[in-house]
């Protein structure tokens, strides 16, 4: 019996199986959001995470504030950011940092965002003038070391791709400017389109000059996954149109976690890889279960390697 089970566990390893059963590997925790807004019965709708350093930086749809969380999570800053007089109030989709600014999606105003000493001004990206709503941009990422910012819209109306916009970053008179260099396409076609499914990315993260981005295939049976896009391989091939599919996976790879997450957290919304431990760090909005509107974090090793 011992052999057969042995034989059998090698087997499965040999097959793959491993990369979609996590027990060794996943933490998950759950973050009580609204106390830390200070706030009865509220939803603040997390909505995006980047990693400064050793930090969590957190950003909510629904709250102007960016939460700041140590290595365990424990809450250790509120940030306020202010408000623009002249727009409606925003809705943050995503988060990033170059130097001391932080880089803010707003989806709510079809802009990004430039916070730095207190203050913030809108950056002009044309390229997304006609990405809103449910086909906003919902992830935004930051190589500082190449001086690149990355912009992922969430879907196209059609649903069949969505947009990853390549910019360069330059500064001007202290602040933040982006120029798009590349629109690239992202066909989802290969997941299959039955009727009523979508598919939507929620959140970017560079890590190593590539890109993570986090999907959800619903919402019959839903599936979530991890993409790893190679912007390098791809500037450097200029791929006919500038699009991609999980045809080649030289430019792209996907890695299903559907096990990893739990069925009733169908908003995961905010990804980062860290640097110090190889861990993959997720977040959903709320655990639409828990009655008490808890945020599950959710910790895994980095299946692509």
């Amino acid at each position: 019996m011992k052999n057969i089970l042995l034989f059998l566990g090698l087997l499965y390893s040999a097959l793959g199986y491993s990369q979609f059963n996590f027990p060794q590997q996943e933490m998950k925790l759950d973050i009580e959001i609204n106390h830390h807004l200070k706030k009865k019965d509220y939803h603040p709708e997390i909505s995006g995470m980047t990693m400064l350093e050793n930090d969590f930086y957190v950003v909510c749809e629904k709250d102007n504030r960016i939460l700041k969380y140590d290595t365990q999570f424990n809450l250790v800053d509120s940030i306020k950011i202010p408000l623009l007089s002249e727009l409606p109030k925003p809705e943050y989709e995503g988060i990033a940092v170059y130097k001391d600014h932080f880089l803010l999606s707003d989806e709510k105003n079809v802009t990004i965002i430039d916070f730095t000493n207190k203050t913030i001004i809108p950056i002009s990206v044309p390229e997304i003038n006609g990405m809103k709503d449910d086909s906003g941009v919902e992830g935004i990422a930051i190589d500082a070391e190449a001086k690149k910012c990355y912009l992922m819209q969430e879907k196209t109306g059609s649903n069949g791709y969505s947009i990853l916009l390549d910019c360069d970053i330059t500064e001007d008179n202290g602040h933040i400017k982006l120029t798009t260099k590349n629109s690239i396409i992202i066909n989802h076609t290969y997941l299959g389109k039955e009727k009523d499914t979508i598919s939507r990315y929620s959140d970017i993260y560079v890590y190593n000059h590539k890109i993570y981005a986090l999907k959800l295939h619903y919402p019959e049976n839903p599936k979530y996954y991890i993409d790893e896009i190679n912007i390098d391989a791809i500037r450097k091939d200029k791929p006919k149109d500038w699009k991609i599919d999980n045809s080649n996976k030289k430019y792209f790879n996907s890695k299903e976690i559907t096990d990893f997450i739990n069925k009733e957290d169908s908003n995961i919304e905010a990804v980062v890889l860290s640097k110090k431990d190889n861990y993959f760090y997720i977040i959903n909005d709320d655990k639409m279960s828990d009655k008490k509107d808890k945020t599950t974090l959710y910790k895994l090793k980095n299946p692509f390697e």
